[in-house]
């Protein structure tokens, strides 16, 4: 026989351990959500898609020196090169191709009174006198190499690519409707909303989070009583996902 106490135990040990009750019937307005949801997951997939396709992977000028002289490359582009002749300084960019997907190396040029050549004291580009073109025609006397005096466009930086800004653009804000979907919009499944905050890591917790956190099609519901990730246990879990994207994207 259970005692009044022992009740009240098992209630303070089921609060703590959020469990998932089972699926309820979707009013209408989480019925508009789920549509969102959905709606957020193509367009995820659409954009990383189009990742690779509009974009460069950013690489290094070491790494384009040694794809010319090995032989890899065959042909670049050179963009916003100097000329030697007078003073002045300007980033180089040299884009290249590796089967589908296009690279990218920029290059601090400094022409006349400047800094040495050598690497940045920030780390991130090499400073060089020698025209990038000079050098390259040096690896490779036989490249094809093509001139582009204006400055390479300016984008945006997203995991290790260089993109247009509008693609950037559509990226905020499909993270911010997520967001907003997070925090308005029903009780998500598998997880408390604080769990999920944690593991909102883009693009792929985004998606993970689409897919999961509500009835998707060709995904089975969890099982009725089985306990919900919390937010302790997702920030923690979060830390190693962390850097492992942040390891791939470079």
């Amino acid at each position: 026989m259970s005692t009044p106490s022992d009740d009240l135990r098992r209630r303070a040990g089921a609060e703590r351990t959020p469990r998932w009750v089972g699926p309820v019937p979707r009013c209408e307005p989480d019925r508009v959500w789920d549509h969102v949801r959905h709606a957020l997951v193509v367009c995820w997939l659409v954009a990383l898609v189009a990742l690779p396709v509009v974009g460069e992977r950013n690489s290094s000028w070491d790494d384009v020196r040694g794809l010319v002289a090995s032989g890899e490359v065959t042909r670049v582009r050179v963009s916003g090169e100097l000329s030697d002749v007078g003073t002045g300084s300007s980033t180089v960019t040299v884009h290249w191709r590796q089967g589908l997907l296009g690279h990218r190396a920029e290059v601090v040029q400094v022409v006349g009174r400047g800094r040495a050549a050598g690497p940045d004291p920030g780390g991130e580009k090499t400073v060089v006198r020698v025209p990038p073109s000079r050098t390259l025609v040096q690896l490779q006397p036989g490249i094809r190499l093509t001139r582009d005096p204006s400055p390479a466009q300016s984008g945006s930086d997203v995991l290790g690519w260089t993109v247009p800004s509008a693609v950037a653009l559509l990226g905020v804000v499909l993270l911010f409707v997520g967001l907003a979907l997070l925090v308005g919009g029903p009780r998500p499944w598998r997880a408390t909303r604080w769990a999920w905050f944690w593991l909102l890591l883009p693009p792929i917790g985004h998606v993970v989070f689409l897919l999961l956190s509500g009835p998707t099609p060709g995904v089975r519901p969890p099982r009725p009583g089985a306990r919900r990730l919390t937010g302790g246990w997702a920030f923690l879990l979060s830390l190693p996902l962390a850097s492992l994207l942040a390891s791939c994207s470079r």
